[in-house]
């Protein structure tokens, strides 16, 4: 993948500009939605098995949640589910600050991919510098340290009529395990910085390295990367559809990935809609992929193990191959 262009002070204050208008005018558009969320308490709500106006306070906080919770993550989102009867102008309202959560996303794609090296505050580690991605340096210096991207720009739901019944399932998936060279592992540890930790793996790395350098590229042992994979949540929305044979009604279902409660038209003291929740899967089945590697972490600042030992010395096809 070829470098990015470093961007230039103007452009880099043009884009601090521009990002910071544009979160101002999502937020003005969400508190008009809030309040008109607020001024609908005899409309249908449920939200997490709660109804009316706790389930609507729920959805409130949900639309309104732009900031990391606790010690959330960059690659964590929040999830709410349920659905909110609103009136034509609220929906009209909702589907405005989605279109200003495009335009707050499209202000932040000129810093995706980037990083930059910044002074480090953490007393405990020697090294002066870190590695910090860009765009997370300008939000901080807009005064919107802490606000979480995905929060920001994923869509409230909607859907343009009353559905007859919504189904939602929760799915939990086995971890990833990605399989990467020792070069490739090498390049992401250096990217990390200069704390100790750091350097005590690079040690651990180099001496792996060493230990392969006589064989074949593809026969030099790659290294498992495991990736936990968040929880799935679905939606079945039903519709009718018409059968291309007899042509006769029948119902079909979509599925929506929502992480937000979904809006739906309705009126002041409609009845609540019928939901089927979820129950949280039991699934305790480990990946073929995890099953093939050591329990011990070789390198825990990229929660990366060693194959064991019969899996070493493979070919890398299917694995990670580039400069990541």
């Amino acid at each position: 993948m070829a470098e990015k262009k470093p961007l230039s002070d103007q452009q880099l204050l043009a884009i601090q500009a521009d990002v910071l208008a544009r979160f101002t005018t999502l937020q003005a558009a969400m508190a008009t939605l809030l309040t008109q969320l607020r001024q609908e308490n005899d409309y249908p709500a449920q939200v997490e098995q709660q109804a009316g106006v706790e389930a609507r306070r729920l959805a409130i906080t949900s639309y309104q949640s732009f900031y990391y919770e606790g010690d959330g993550k960059e690659t964590c989102t929040t999830c709410w589910i349920g659905a909110v009867g609103a009136s034509l102008e609220t929906l009209q309202q909702a589907a405005r600050v989605n279109t200003c959560k495009d335009d707050f996303k499209t202000a932040m794609a000129p810093l995706s991919g980037r990083s930059v090296m910044v002074k480090n505050v953490d007393p405990a580690s020697p090294a002066s510098t870190v590695s910090t991605p860009l765009a997370r340096v300008v939000l901080e210096r807009i005064g919107l340290k802490g606000i979480a991207q995905r929060h920001v720009t994923r869509h409230i739901p909607l859907l343009d009529e009353r559905p007859r019944r919504l189904g939602f399932t929760k799915t939990k998936r086995s971890p990833s395990v990605e399989r990467i060279s020792l070069d490739i592992a090498r390049r992401r540890l250096e990217r990390l910085g200069e704390a100790p930790t750091i350097a005590e793996q690079l040690q651990r790395l180099d001496a792996l390295i060493a230990a392969n350098r006589h064989l074949p590229s593809a026969r030099q042992e790659p290294l498992a990367i495991v990736n936990t994979v968040p929880l799935h949540v679905r939606c079945n929305v039903p519709y009718t559809t018409v059968d291309p044979v007899t042509g006769a009604p029948k119902q079909a279902y979509r599925q929506k990935k929502w992480s937000l409660p979904v809006l739906y038209p309705a009126d002041a003291g409609d009845a609540l809609l019928a939901i089927r929740w979820p129950t949280l899967p039991n699934n305790g089945n480990t990946s073929r992929g995890k099953r093939k590697i050591e329990v011990e972490k070789l390198l825990p600042d990229l929660n990366a193990h060693r194959y064991l030992p019969a899996y070493r010395h493979g070919d890398l096809r299917g694995a990670t191959h580039g400069s990541r």
